[in-house]
């Protein structure tokens, strides 16, 4: 899959119109020495098909040279920004997968009060069906600028001479909420579709026929089933987030990897662009890996092949 979309990557970006060196130099005339002498360290005149080789060994290698848009080498880069955008990811990602699945199992409950179940229900809704990047605005109006308790850009404050932990963590808050809510929404919506849906099963039926109270025998014998659906979308929500993260890193400055990616996509920074892609599709890949991994341990009749 990897490979795959390497290939996919490379066609697609090299198709692409325009000129890397036109956009590196501001749009003004270079001297065809100096296109050579870029052409030759970049290897951006080489034919097509030998630029792909050479991509292709570089990602078996892991070597895939400099940047000329950064003037480093690429997958130095490319690890120097993607832990910023894992600061944001995983605890947008626990929250949404802890307080979304929280918030479905209580509108899915039936012993609820019914307007709370409602509300709840249409807040899901909402928080599914509004983008990141505007609700990263909305906070930004709002907890920033209005009431000044957030920063309102940026990874740390440009105007202290050292800064902390806290002030790293100061700065990701409304990060983490925009990029979260999203995910919370919809993991709440499968919770309380698969709730429902397990509660109208015959052997909950039979549980509340032998006695057991509707609470007892949604938490023994309905939660644990109505939890594989949830459990089956974490790794398409962990991609979710990764892609959601271009908007909102762009939207309050964060030097992570999409906004890095969205920089390679301005000046065509090919290959830089492309190892953007390929480290969101490999944690992808391994998030998906995780999560099949994780549904056969709690769902014990699916067993791996030995």
């Amino acid at each position: 899959m990897l490979l795959a979309l390497a290939s996919a990557l490379f066609v697609l970006v090299a198709s692409a119109p325009g000129d890397p060196l036109q956009v590196l130099t501001g749009g003004y005339a270079v001297s065809p020495e100096f296109r050579a002498a870029m052409n030759e360290r970049f290897g951006l005149g080489l034919p097509l098909w030998e630029r792909y080789l050479l991509f292709m060994k570089g990602i078996v290698t892991l070597d895939l040279g400099d940047s000329f848009s950064q003037g480093a080498p690429v997958l130095d880069v490319v690890v120097n920004r993607l832990g910023a955008t894992m600061m944001l990811v995983i605890p947008a990602f626990v929250i949404s997968t802890l307080v979304g699945t929280a918030l479905g199992v209580y509108i899915g409950t039936p012993t609820n009060p019914g307007w709370l179940r409602g509300s709840g229900n249409g807040i899901a809704l909402a928080l599914y069906s509004t983008p990141s990047f505007y609700v990263g605005q909305l906070l930004i109006l709002l907890f920033a600028l209005s009431l000044s308790w957030f920063p309102v850009s940026g990874m740390r404050d440009v105007r202290a001479a050292q800064t902390g932990v806290w002030d790293i963590v100061w700065h990701a808050v409304l990060p983490i909420i925009a990029l979260s809510l999203r995910e919370l929404g919809l993991n709440a919506r499968v919770t309380q579709g698969s709730l429902r849906d397990t509660l109208s099963m015959e052997y909950m039926v039979t549980a509340r026929s032998k006695g057991l109270k509707r609470s007892t025998a949604v938490r023994r014998h309905g939660l644990r089933n109505a939890m594989m659906p949830v459990i089956t979308t974490l790794g398409y929500n962990f991609g979710a987030l990764l892609a959601g993260s271009v908007l909102v890193e762009v939207t309050f400055g964060w030097p992570g990897i999409g906004r890095l990616m969205l920089d390679a996509i301005q000046v065509r920074d090919t290959i830089l662009l492309i190892a953007c892609a390929m480290a969101v599709g490999l944690i992808v890949v391994m998030a998906n890996l995780v999560t099949d991994l994780i549904y056969t341990k709690v769902d014990p009749r699916v067993r791996t092949v030995e």
